[in-house]
């Protein structure tokens, strides 16, 4: 096992790389994940800032901004009309109430006791409106059973409900299969760029001339020197897989019950597989680092592009999904948009792990090819 123990050897020497893609592809996660939350078991009750002009002198009155006030932060002004639509028009005040001096006899005839001006651009103004219905409501249900009692009815508005937040779990799961699909979407580019480029160097060190001659002459056969090769790519890619999907855990693992985890992981797995070995066929064909970068950067770049991972499949043109279909990363990202389980998408999962091993196979020949050229 000298080769791959000198590879695993250059990949430590080479653990900058990783860690930069790494950090890249977490600060992409967070920015998706920003949005997920799990709820909160805290009820907060919404005040808006009101401001009144009180032109009746009455206890009622008094009373009804007492109530008022227990919800929203209130301001008494003196505004002509023309002011308050001002004042609202720049967010000074959420509301103007004006209470008219006939307040009490209107109450009493059922007409329009007070005027309300709302900054219809808040929708939370709707709650005021609620208030004022409800509290002429207690006031007319109070003289009807005997008569009006200020303190009873200031202290039905002091009156805390006790709040259990249930939560709508469909849009909280709805929330969550959204947010692991754009992470394993965004992963999915992490690792043809990542895989690409990294283990591209570290092989890029086995065509070292003096290396490459002592590799001629020893007795180990071509196929065993790539295979242990290979062994220590699908070795180091697991690591990054494993760190991955363990930072996952840890930035939002109480929603990987919502979400069809099993799926997400095997997909991950099975592109991973068909990307080594694209990796190990582009690195039998490339001749420096440059070449591998510059495939690198296109590869996963366009790849992104066509097959969904950047740009939703159904966004995407006829002819450009058949181009994708040449090409693991279509699998990976149908996976992705249809797998609620593996049996729904064993066979795209399939193709991919075929796609891996197709690689590998012409990249075995082309690096036999090459050494013998060499030879």
């Amino acid at each position: 096992m000298t080769v791959y123990k000198y590879f695993l050897k250059l990949a430590y020497e080479n653990k900058g790389l990783i860690l930069i893609y790494s950090f890249i592809y977490f600060a992409m996660t967070i920015l998706i994940g920003r949005g997920l939350k799990a709820g909160s078991d805290d009820y907060v009750d919404y005040g808006l800032n009101v401001a009144y002009m009180n032109h009746s002198d009455s206890e009622l009155a008094n009373t009804f901004i007492s109530s008022l006030s227990d919800k929203n932060f209130l301001e008494e002004v003196e505004y002509s009309e023309d002011d308050i639509k001002e004042k609202i028009y720049l967010y000074a005040h959420d509301a103007v109430v004006v209470i008219p001096e006939d307040f009490e006899e209107r109450v009493s005839n059922g007409d329009t006791v007070v005027e309300v001006y709302r900054d219809e651009r808040n929708s939370k103004t709707i709650y005021l409106d609620n208030f004022i219905n409800k509290f002429f409501v207690f006031v007319n249900a109070m003289k009807s059973s005997g008569g009006y009692d200020g303190e009873k009815l200031s202290n039905v508005f002091k009156t805390e409900a006790e709040v259990h937040l249930v939560g709508d779990r469909n849009e909280l799961e709805k929330s969550a299969n959204n947010f692991f699909d754009s992470f394993f979407r965004i992963m999915g580019y992490a690792i043809m760029g990542m895989f690409i480029a990294t283990f591209g160097k570290i092989v890029l060190e086995f065509n070292y001339e003096p290396l490459h001659q002592r590799a001629m002459v020893s007795s180990k056969s071509n196929l065993k020197f790539n295979w242990e090769l290979f062994f220590g790519e699908v070795s180091l890619a697991a690591l990054v897989l494993v760190a991955y999907v363990l930072g996952l855990y840890l930035y939002k693992g109480e929603f990987f019950k919502m979400v069809p985890m099993d799926v997400y992981i095997v997909n991950l797995f099975a592109f991973s597989v068909s990307i080594l070995g694209m990796s190990f066929l582009i690195n039998s064909l490339a001749k420096n680092l440059f070449a591998i970068n510059a495939l690198s950067n296109l590869i996963s770049l366009g790849l992104s592009f066509i097959s969904g991972i950047f740009v939703p499949q159904y966004l995407l043109g006829e002819g450009t999904l058949k181009i994708a279909k040449f090409f693991p990363s279509y699998y990976y990202v149908n996976v992705i948009e249809n797998g609620t389980s593996i049996g729904d998408v064993k066979w795209d999962i399939a193709i991919q792990l075929l796609f891996g091993a197709v690689y590998f196979i012409i990249g075995v020949y082309v690096f036999r090819a090459r050494r013998n050229e060499r030879a």
